[in-house]
């Protein structure tokens, strides 16, 4: 069966990862209009993205796939925009339709191939009755100062090593921006023999080698806008391969949106949506790390929880808008009296939490945690008696009230655990003891602010 060419023309080369030149011929026949190209991995495939234009991906999936998962999800991070459809012997179509639902692929197809199936999976794919192509812009002016290499090293060498700086770059990529940017000026100094190379992403950016006079500058663009640039200085000798400088150029933009949606995920995990303070899972995360730098390296860690003292009231009184009000503001007090490295924490409710420590420097002369500790309270105690609260109108103003405990490492807890339950013990005393004050580990009233 040959498909009306004026239907889908929007295929026009095709890649073929993993798939046999008869597989190849027959997509060549059921689809005469296209161009199908052959690659025999996703990782090489990867890397011959960015030379060619791909309107689609047809992935063959092994027998035995045991790393297909990893392998097509690092593949999909990079190449976000192309279509892929995967191609399954009927024993492999459960993973096939996971891959699938997992939005790894668009579709899948069970080999043999029916010429009517692939026409489906291609409309699926392009539903829009034409598509424009764009021809990619010519190299940047940076390519002037490419060379062909000129080293013994042979073009199979070349890629082996290429396959595996992008799998690193990948991996930095899901650590986050800053770790990938750093991978990638290693990658370039290292693939390009450069003597150092320094890399910008807006505000971002991260520089490995000799600092000296940068002579080459790979814009790098996504959308047809510049996101920034990679910069190396090769000295009085060139880059040492075109190819690799490509590669480079295409696969970074990529690499920087998957590690900015990283990013961006992971703050979203971390925060309280309500207060833009950190939730308490990410509390318990810094404490944990806190601790165990505080064993080695012999600092001390504060930690002090507070709620606000007949919360109950002023939801009831005033409506629950009227707490999330209370919440919202106290959240942005609190991180006006704390340093940028302290951490402030909503720990549940109406409670809240602030992690102070000290490494190298002393918070202020003579000063000693808690000590520190308790005058950031006061200072916060003070900003909430004299803020206005609109939804509590004037006269609340003043009203509000905290009650709080204290508890430093190592002094009062052994552990991250540790140090939470006994701070958590010194808010509850507080409590008991007529509300409105902080109190510090086994010290009772007269550690009352």
């Amino acid at each position: 069966m040959i498909l009306d060419t004026e239907k889908i023309t929007q295929v026009g080369k095709v890649l073929l990862v993993a798939g046999e030149q008869e597989l190849a011929d027959h997509v060549e026949t059921i689809l005469p209009w296209t161009q199908v190209v052959r690659e025999e991995s996703l990782l090489a495939a990867l890397l011959r993205m960015p030379k060619e234009n791909f309107d689609l991906v047809l992935v063959r999936v092994p027998r035995l796939a045991g790393e297909m998962d990893s392998a097509l999800r690092s593949f999909r991070r990079v190449v976000v925009a192309v279509k892929i459809i995967l191609l399954t012997d009927f024993f492999e179509e459960p993973l096939a339709l996971k891959l699938t639902q997992r939005g790894l692929a668009e579709d899948y197809l069970i080999l043999p191939l029916h010429p009517k199936e692939l026409e489906l999976a291609v409309r699926k794919c392009f539903p829009q009755p034409s598509v424009v192509h764009v021809k990619p812009a010519e190299s940047v002016p940076y390519s002037r100062l490419i060379t062909p290499p000129t080293e013994s090293t042979s073009p199979a060498d070349t890629q082996q090593l290429l396959v595996r700086e992008v799998t690193e770059l990948i991996n930095s990529a899901e650590l986050g921006l800053k770790e990938l940017l750093e991978r990638i000026c290693w990658s370039a100094v290292f693939l390009c023999k450069a003597r150092g190379a320094k890399i910008t992403v807006g505000s971002d950016s991260a520089r490995v080698g000799q600092e000296e006079n940068y002579d080459c500058v790979m814009p790098l663009t996504q959308s047809g806008n510049e996101i920034g640039k990679l910069e190396l200085s090769t000295g009085p000798g060139q880059i040492s391969c075109s190819m690799v400088a490509g590669y480079l150029e295409q696969l970074i933009p990529g690499l920087i949106r998957l590690a900015s949606s990283r990013g961006k995920l992971q703050e979203l995990a971390n925060t309280d949506p309500l207060t833009g303070l950190a939730n308490r899972r990410q509390m318990q995360e810094v404490i944990d790390n806190l601790i165990a730098r505080a064993k080695q390296e012999r600092f001390r860690v504060t930690l002090v929880l507070f709620d606000f003292d007949d919360f109950k009231h002023y939801n009831d009184a005033y409506g629950h808008g009227a707490g999330d009000e209370i919440l919202r503001e106290s959240g942005m007090l609190i991180k006006r009296c704390i340093r940028r490295r302290d951490l402030a924490a909503r720990f549940g409710g109406d409670e809240f939490a602030v992690v102070l420590w000290d490494w190298q420097e002393r918070r202020m002369p003579n000063s000693e945690h808690p000590r520190s500790a308790m005058v950031i309270m006061e200072r916060f105690r003070k900003l909430l008696r004299e803020h206005y609260f609109p939804r509590l109108g004037p006269q609340a103003q003043g009203a509000l009230t905290i009650s709080g405990g204290l508890a430093s490492y190592p002094w009062d807890a052994g552990s991250a655990q540790d140090l939470i339950e006994r701070a958590d013990g010194a808010l509850l005393e507080a409590k008991r003891s007529g509300k409105d004050r902080i109190y510090l580990v086994g010290q009772g009233p007269e550690a009352v602010v």
